[in-house]
């Protein structure tokens, strides 16, 4: 992301929190997605803010240049309120919602590293390089921040610092869990045989959704990812409870931010 971009926030509906729709370097797209987003119903109010990095400290200075609908009306009473709970636990951000939202704050970094939401949580490789790319993770930590900030009526600070624990536990877990040596290796196992061996594992979704993530690591493009996950649609085993398990392990990665040309692991 350049010195500059524009930042697109919606409002669902009436009472609703702030949620960012869209990151771009292009105001003009900004504000016409805005317009868009009004006009198809898609939401009630919405907000386009211009994001200004400082060099010397590299926060970003937010600025609203448009917004339309009912951006300060139609709160309702806090028992009321019907918001999406804080992520709390590392568990939390593997959920599709967590993913998607992933998806979007990082969307630029995840394309320039050919990657979706679920590899960048399976695979300690992306999440050394994520944390070595300087202000990617930072932004999105502040994104994410400010609307929810803004819904719940604390300080930005105390929300960067919340998910910055949780960032760095969810870390943490996949890297004890790769130097145990506990994440399994499919080429070298068999897709067929680490999920039948995993079935009863309670962690079985997150190890083998790293195995599967591991095994399409070499891929260099889309087209070149979804074909090893054919390839391991087509060796899934047959037992049901583990073909299950292995079938949502691979679907789960076309889920968000891959062309989803997955069909054989359903």
């Amino acid at each position: 992301m350049s010195q500059i971009h524009y930042e697109l926030f919606v409002r669902r509906k009436v009472g609703a929190q702030w949620t960012l729709e869209i990151a771009t370097e292009n105001r003009a797209h900004a504000i016409q997605t805005a317009e868009d987003v009004l006009e198809q119903s898609r939401a009630v109010a919405v907000r386009v803010s211009k994001e200004t990095l400082n060099p010397s400290t590299g926060e970003y200075k937010s600025i609203a240049i448009f917004t339309k609908g009912m951006v300060d009306g139609g709160k309702p009473k806090k028992d009321e309120e019907e918001r999406d709970p804080l992520c709390v636990q590392p568990a939390d951000l593997y959920t599709a919602h967590a993913r998607d939202r992933i998806g979007r704050l990082l969307e630029g970094w995840l394309t320039r590293h050919k990657a979706t939401p679920f590899e960048l949580l399976h695979r300690p490789d992306l999440v050394e390089k994520l944390e070595a790319s300087g202000t990617d993770l930072q932004h999105a930590l502040q994104k994410i921040a400010i609307p929810e900030a803004e819904a719940r009526g604390v300080t930005v600070h105390e929300i960067i610092r919340h998910f910055q624990g949780l960032v760095e536990r969810t870390i943490g877990n996949l890297s004890k869990a790769f130097k145990k040596g506990a994440l399994p290796d499919l080429d070298k196992e068999g897709f067929a045989k680490a999920a039948e061996r995993l079935v009863a594992d309670p962690d079985r979704a997150f190890l083998l959704g790293a195995g599967v993530a591991a095994s399409i690591a070499p891929a260099v493009n889309w087209s070149e990812k979804i074909a090893r996950l054919l390839d391991l649609a087509d060796v899934a085993p047959t037992e049901p409870r583990a073909r299950a398990a292995a079938g949502s392990s691979i679907c789960s990665h076309t889920a968000t931010r891959m062309p989803c040309a997955i069909k054989r692991c359903r």
